[in-house]
């Protein structure tokens, strides 16, 4: 097995490692906006490719990084899958060895981004029908409210996150209820400005669910690679179970986002209903995936020999159809 770490909590590292994180978290957010805000021509096509072509990049990062594993990695190491595929496992271990350590970051980070990129433009195009301005400071208020979220709880500890939240680790429920607390709040603040009734408050709650589950969602997938085991395993895990909580919802509410708005509009909803059946694919793998594992199926059915090498490839096809998600959304953009 690749080292695990455990740095002290009164280390100069642990905050430095925060802080970088958090602003190439900010980096890609206000990236992302600004991208989608200002850029017209040919540099608006190139953004409109972005989820699409990043999709693939998280796709071709993941099984390239795999593959080469089976060749890079040790005999005797879990994941050097070449030599048994006992040793076969998930991409936590993986990121220990070069060239895996550079590459699964790059491209993980370039997926978010085109997450990122992608819920800009769902947001200007759902809430702000097209205008380009109208309702931005909406998403940037939702942004810095997770942002000092963020602050608060993982990187200062001004806040402490409930200890009976550990289902997920305490940092993942903590944020997920934090998301749907905001998104509740937002629907009733739109519902009461505009009068929109349920159907409004709906359409709101799935459109700001969607947007603060990309937001924070974005912040622990950069944490999750910032903090590798081989760095701080505790944080790691922390911040593995909030991405993976996190990315496992991110599809679901933005297809039905998507879905529910098509149907308002009586548009054909073929598209969305694509969208909406990989989303559901991947939320069943999910519970699958906790349950085999919590429940260690895996271990009971193999003697434990292969143990990792199926729950490795449980959450490979988890993160697989996450990024075919991505690409598949980003067809549509490029079409429009």
């Amino acid at each position: 097995m690749a080292p695990s770490s455990t740095l002290d909590p009164e280390s100069t590292e642990i905050l430095e490692t925060w802080a970088i994180t958090f602003f190439i978290w900010l980096f890609l957010f206000t990236t992302a906006f600004l991208l989608v805000k200002w850029s017209k021509g040919d540099l608006r096509d190139w953004v409109m490719a972005t989820p699409y072509y990043s999709g693939i990049v998280g796709l071709g990062t993941l099984w390239f990084s795999v593959f080469i594993g089976g060749f890079v990695i040790p005999d005797g190491q879990f994941g050097a899958w070449t030599h048994s595929l006992r040793q076969y496992t998930n991409v936590s271990v993986l990121v220990y060895y070069q060239p895996v350590r550079t590459l699964v970051p790059l491209g993980f980070s370039v997926a978010t981004f085109g997450g990122l990129v992608a819920l800009a433009e769902g947001w200007k195009r759902l809430l702000n029908n097209g205008d380009s301005g109208s309702k931005d400071y909406k998403i940037v208020g939702l942004f810095i409210i997770i942002a000092l979220l963020i602050l608060a709880i993982p990187i200062f500890g001004v806040i402490a996150a409930p200890s009976n939240l550990n289902a997920v680790r305490a940092w993942g429920l903590t944020f997920f209820l934090s998301v749907i607390v905001l998104s509740t709040l937002f629907s009733i603040l739109e519902v009461s400005n505009d009068g929109s009734g349920l159907s409004g408050f709906s359409f709101s709650f799935l459109l700001s669910m969607w947007a603060t589950l990309v937001i924070a969602g974005s912040f622990w997938v950069e944490a999750s690679l910032s903090f590798a085991r081989h760095i701080d395993r505790p944080i790691h895990l922390d911040a593995s179970y909030a991405s993976f909580l996190f990315t496992s919802l991110v599809p679901l509410f933005g297809s039905m986002t998507l879905f529910y708005s098509a149907q308002k509009k009586s548009s054909d909803t073929s598209f969305e209903s694509r969208l909406l059946l990989i989303s559901v694919a991947i939320l069943f793998l999910v519970i699958a995936y906790v349950i085999f594992h919590q429940a260690g199926i895996y271990k009971a059915l193999f003697d434990g020999n292969y143990n990792n090498t199926f729950l490795g490839l449980h959450q490979h096809i988890i993160l697989s159809l996450d990024f075919i998600w991505l690409t598949y959304f980003g067809t549509e953009l490029i079409d429009d």
